[in-house]
């Protein structure tokens, strides 16, 4: 494990300012044997290549238009070597010790997709820790139907034979990876600690492709997905929170892109009955999200 290749993927977006300190942060890890893979997608700000980079094993990809997060981690993992993965944003850094502590972890931890540490999150003037990151969440599927993120997309280390596909989505593609990387474990395992920084100073977007509409219809993309592959593998209480995903989220359909709402809720025909009579009932979906957000069955953003 000590000796294992751990390939990293940073996407570059308009990060002029923050990319050497992610950089850095790579190149003074204690565990030595990994190689970075940086890919452009292609914004307004070209990348630049600090001359000190030369000494070390970095490769570079240049998307020839704006690709979005998920197609711009997509080609850095299509090239990766190493027996496990990790992606780390232009903006954000790594403690010394992450892949180090990662690596002992999963060694102990093999039942598992991967495993995560605690974020420190950096917003104007202030610091916290991620929302949720004490909770110990760790199963995948479960964890992204009921609550928001615990872990942070850099924050983990996966092993590279669980990873999938990044999807098309423009946003929600880290959930989406996620999820498509539980198919066998349906397991991340926390490592106690903050070990990763997240900077949320400035913007953050990593493409053109964001907005709350964008959002909306890919978080039902998702929780639709969710429904499609792993339905028969959640418990009831899981099952009625992911409804409770659906419901909420074609009534946020009808209030933010209401011409995509008609389309959206033939998709709910697979459902039950009742999801699909109130598909295209504004009033009604919201009244029932009200109600299950007072129940076992709410929802954590």
């Amino acid at each position: 494990m000590s000796n294992s290749l751990v390939s990293i993927i940073i996407p570059y977006y308009n990060k002029k300012d923050t990319i050497n300190r992610s950089v850095d942060s790579v190149i003074n890890q204690t565990h030595v044997n990994w190689e970075l893979i940086i890919v452009d997608d292609n914004g307004i700000e070209p990348l630049e290549i600090d001359p000190e980079w030369e000494n070390y094993n970095i490769s570079y990809l240049y998307n020839e238009k704006n690709l979005g997060a998920a197609k711009t981690r997509q080609n850095g993992q299509d090239i990766a070597k190493g027996d496990y993965i990790a992606f780390l944003d232009a903006d954000d850094w790594w403690d010394h010790k992450f892949l180090e502590l990662c690596l002992e972890k999963l060694a102990l931890e093999q039942a598992c997709s991967g495993v995560y540490v605690k974020t420190l999150v950096i917003k104007e003037g202030i610091t916290e820790i991620r929302r949720y990151n004490n909770l110990n969440l760790s199963k995948i599927r479960e964890t992204l139907i009921q609550f928001g993120k615990p872990w942070q997309t850099g924050s983990i280390l996966w092993r590279k034979s669980e990873v999938s596909s990044w999807g098309n989505l423009k946003t929600q593609e880290d959930s989406w990876f996620e999820i498509s990387n539980s198919v066998k474990f349906n397991k991340l395992v926390l490592v106690e600690g903050i070990y990763y920084y997240h900077d949320e100073k400035g913007v953050n977007h990593l493409s053109h492709y964001n907005g709350i509409s964008h959002s909306t219809l890919d978080q039902q993309e998702l929780f639709l997905m969710i429904y499609r592959e792993f339905w028969s593998k959640i418990n009831l209480k899981y099952k009625i929170i992911l409804y409770h995903r659906l419901i909420r989220g074609q009534w946020k359909i009808h209030e933010y892109c209401p011409g995509e709402s008609k389309a959206m809720g033939n998709k709910l025909v697979s459902l039950n009955a009742f999801i699909f009579w109130i598909r295209n009932k504004p009033l009604i979906l919201k009244l029932t999200h009200k109600v299950l957000q007072k129940s076992i069955f709410k929802i954590n953003y």
